[in-house]
């Protein structure tokens, strides 16, 4: 068995996870103007579960029969109770401006006239699902309608990115704080030390 090759790569930011949400934290970090580095066990904005997820979200629609407390309770039931509490509320909170954000990095939302189309999702009460422009994507990847516009915007950013890497240990000191992980790329054979 032949020895991994090791790197050890300095960041301000490391984020893991390739999907819309390391996307999205990638571009909030970058808007700071910090180094950013994205590992992904995938194809960063082109795997995982962003991509076949539908290309939709529920949000609190403003201007609609919809209300937090009503989403909350939605969002509590569908989840059988299990959910954190807190972070729910802090989802309803700030669902509408995180599309509002999606939408300035270039994700397109189907609308009718100017009001964003929306349908009744599985396990809530009113309609609050709104989706992407995904027509011409393949069913099971409708979810790159989000991811790829997220992605290009990342890209001429010149972060960097690297794919195809599972993070196996986060690096932690001795007074517990995480400074860093450790990843490795099993098709490359290389071991990659993030700090």
């Amino acid at each position: 068995m032949h020895a991994l090759s090791q790197e050890k790569i300095y960041t301000d930011v490391l984020v893991i996870g390739g999907g819309l949400a390391g996307l999205t934290a990638a571009l909030e970090a970058k808007s700071n103007n910090l180094d950013i580095t994205i590992v992904s066990k995938g194809k960063t904005g082109k795997s995982g579960n962003s991509i076949i997820a539908g290309g939709g979200i529920s949000i609190l629609v403003p201007d609609s029969e919809d209300s937090a407390e009503l989403f909350y309770q939605d969002v509590i039931k569908s989840g059988k109770g299990i959910n954190d509490e807190q972070l729910v509320k802090f989802f309803v909170r700030n669902s509408t401006e995180e599309i509002n954000k999606l939408s300035k990095y270039g994700v397109i939302f189907k609308k009718i006239n100017t009001h964003l189309l929306k349908k009744r999702p599985p396990g809530h009460s009113v309609p609050r699902l709104i989706h992407s422009d995904y027509y011409n994507f393949p069913y099971v990847g409708r979810g790159l309608s989000i991811t790829l516009p997220l992605l290009s915007k990342l890209q001429k950013c010149g972060l960097k990115i690297i794919d195809n890497t599972s993070i196996i240990k986060l690096l932690v000191s001795s007074d517990h704080r995480v400074y860093g992980a450790m990843g490795i790329n099993k098709k490359v054979g290389k071991i990659f030390f993030l700090c």
